[in-house]
């Protein structure tokens, strides 16, 4: 099951796992998040009421699909510096998303949740607001997962999909992780049109144009197993992808290494569907790719000890005035030398793809979509 962040925006993670205030034992898994300023403040000057604090009355949204299954809503935002240690959670949202397999929001604000027990909910949708009910000296939002619905119910470690952590005025994605203590942390940001432009279902078709005027047709197919492919069906090539809404990558090529689908595929490795300028997609090639076959002889026999070549791979999003170009480099590193191999650009206009270009091997390639379905 895939969750993502409960909010929108930047947050700071005020207590992490196994924090030191209150996040102790079989309650120790869990996250507290606060908005903080440029100065790491909480809140604008004088600070003495929740209205004050950049959290509060912030949105509070479902981490993941899932069915309301608790949920409480008349407990008194605490005035700043005071504890309600009687109702110790406060308001506080309780969602199933699968069996044994729950999130709670705590220390909402009173009356502000928009839900009821029962209510299905995606993932995204609002919950309330944050508030400072509760053990809640100021206003913060407190998160689990736990194993059953109960309020009380002890902690459960478990990693959030994507969140992009901010860093020195850089961000970068983390997949699948755990928040650590002061990190600076948000959803992803998508860009609607990117995101649409490689939404490749089943029975996708198109046809590339290259530049002699040479056509290559592609159809998008799922196996037996669930798994996305395009099939190329002038060369018979071959290549697996995922896209999890988030970013496309592709897990594997088969076929011919002169198709426009490999090409395709060398240029649009891995995509993030954000548009900010500083964010980077990075990963690394099956080293079967390198062209040199001593060198790779060498490294598949003493594979078991030492890995000394790698094929890196990096993308990043360039905004027009009309669509957007996902810029990609290829390069070797042999025993810590770097060579270049590939740069390309993959046009994006009004969600759909619209070209790539690719240099390879001294080798100019351009291919533009004649048609698509």
């Amino acid at each position: 099951m895939r969750l993502n962040l409960p909010f929108m925006g930047y947050w700071t993670v005020s207590q992490g796992y196994n924090g030191s205030i209150t996040h102790k034992g079989e309650w120790g898994q869990a996250l507290d998040f606060v908005i903080t300023d440029d100065e790491q403040k909480t809140f604008q000057h004088p600070g003495t009421l929740p209205e004050h604090f950049y959290c509060f009355n912030k949105p509070v949204l479902a981490c993941g699909d899932g069915v309301v299954e608790l949920v409480v809503n008349h407990v008194e935002d605490n005035d700043i510096g005071e504890e309600n240690l009687k109702e110790n959670w406060g308001n506080t949202v309780v969602v199933r998303h699968a069996a044994g397999l729950y999130s709670k929001l705590s220390h909402l604000k009173k009356n502000s949740i928009k839900v009821k027990p029962g209510d299905v909910v995606k993932q995204g949708d609002l919950l309330g607001f944050c508030g400072n009910s509760g053990r809640s000296p100021e206003p913060h939002l407190h998160f689990q997962l736990q194993a059953t619905p109960y309020i009380g119910s002890k902690t459960l470690s478990y990693p959030l999909a994507y969140y992009f952590t901010k860093k020195g005025g850089q961000s970068s994605l983390l997949s699948y992780g755990i928040p650590n203590e002061n990190e600076l942390i948000s959803n992803p940001e998508i860009n609607a049109p990117l995101k649409k432009a490689f939404d490749l279902q089943p029975g996708f078709l198109s046809k590339l144009v290259n530049e002699n005027g040479a056509t290559e047709e592609w159809e998008v197919f799922k196996d037996e197993l669930g798994q996305s492919y395009i099939y190329s069906k002038t060369t018979g090539a071959v290549a697996y992808f995922i896209n999890n809404g988030t970013m496309f990558y592709f897990t594997s090529f088969y076929g011919d290494k002169t198709s426009l689908l490999h090409y395709f595929y060398l240029a649009a490795y891995k995509v993030i569907f954000n548009d900010a300028g500083y964010i980077q997609a990075n990963d690394e090639f099956p080293v079967p790719l390198t062209h040199n076959k001593t060198l790779l002889w060498l490294q598949d026999f003493i594979a078991p000890f030492y890995r000394f070549i790698s094929i890196k791979y990096k993308s990043g999003i360039q905004l027009k005035k009309t669509g957007l170009n996902i810029v990609s480099k290829q390069y070797q590193e042999i025993a810590g030398k770097t060579m270049p191999l590939t740069e390309s650009t993959v046009l994006v206009d009004h969600g759909s793809l619209q070209a790539f270009v690719i240099n390879i091997n001294g080798q100019h390639i351009e291919a533009q979509w004649s048609t698509e379905n």
